[in-house]
């Protein structure tokens, strides 16, 4: 079995690697290019009066007089400066606490499944203790040189229960996702030919993003009148696939390295499809792989 799943069933509770250095400089890393997005968007602008979903809410009022445009604006910049200070390993916890209310304020008002998921790993955070000190600037400048910043960021002390809350997650999501597209729109390739029609029919007004895919790519796909094609309908089946044997793959340590490789692939095939909107999601998904590895192994490579 994966080195978590036997730490978790010895009773052990404490380990010595860089894994969660790696994964939250990956992790901050994927926030800020959420934060550029969505700035470029103009999600920050989202709750206004003159804004749609900001009438939406006003004539609702789901949740409430609290939800508006100072709010929404407010928990956007401290996404923004949290992401910032995560990435660079500056008073994580804190940081990771703060990121965690503005994320629920994204969820309950324009919730999306990638912030649900950044969530949860920003949570994780919230208990390290090597967060703050493996590959951070802090220990960038207390050490004595690169060689001496790389072993300290190696043999930082962590709580087993940090990568165990990322991972869970991850797995849980892959399963959830993969019986979820185990449906005929999905499988079909239906949903899959609307998106890049979608997508070519607004590129001129969406300044090219999202619609990266070659003319010759694209009419292997779908037909020009928007019908999946065989290979489309193919490509389908194996994301279903492969999302429903990840969580397997990650369970045992033989599978671990194909399953890494199957997971990278599949994130490669979603960032080629919708480049902008799925940029930060996959490599928020992929900073977690390296939790899956063993920490003695990840240690070796920095020393």
């Amino acid at each position: 079995m994966s080195w978590i799943w036997q730490a978790v069933s010895n009773g052990e509770t404490v380990f010595h690697g860089p894994n969660v250095g790696c994964f939250r400089l990956l992790f901050g890393l994927s926030l800020l290019i959420k934060c550029g997005v969505e700035w470029r968007r103009g999600h920050h602008r989202f709750f206004d009066p003159e804004n749609y979903i900001g009438l939406l809410y006003a004539t609702r009022r789901s949740h409430g007089k609290w939800l508006n445009h100072y709010v929404w604006r407010s928990a956007f910049f401290i996404r923004f400066l949290s992401s910032f200070s995560i990435f660079l390993g500056w008073s994580v916890t804190v940081a990771a606490g703060m990121l965690s209310v503005a994320l629920i304020v994204e969820c309950i008002g324009f919730s999306k499944y990638h912030a649900q998921f950044m969530l949860l790993c920003s949570v994780s955070l919230i208990f390290s203790e090597s967060a703050s000190r493996a590959f951070s600037i802090g220990t960038f400048y207390r050490s004595q040189g690169w060689t001496d910043f790389l072993a300290q960021s190696a043999g930082a002390r962590e709580r087993v229960i940090v990568p165990l809350l990322a991972c869970l997650p991850l797995m849980a999501m892959y399963l959830f996702s993969g019986l979820h597209k185990c449906r005929r729109p999905f499988l079909s390739g239906q949903i899959a030919a609307l998106a890049l029609t979608i997508s070519e029919r607004e590129a001129a007004n969406r300044k090219g993003i999202d619609s990266t895919l070659p003319p010759r790519l694209r009419g292997a796909l779908i037909t020009d009148g928007g019908v999946p094609r065989v290979a489309l309908q193919m490509m389908m089946h194996c994301v279903v696939a492969v999302e429903l044997l990840l969580p397997v793959g990650f369970l045992f340590e033989l599978s671990l390295i194909p399953a890494v490789v199957a997971g990278f692939a599949l994130h490669c095939a979603f960032t080629a499809f919708l480049p902008t909107t799925l940029l930060h999601f996959s490599l928020a998904c992929i900073s977690t792989y390296v939790l899956f590895f063993n920490p003695l192994v990840v240690a070796g490579v920095f020393q």
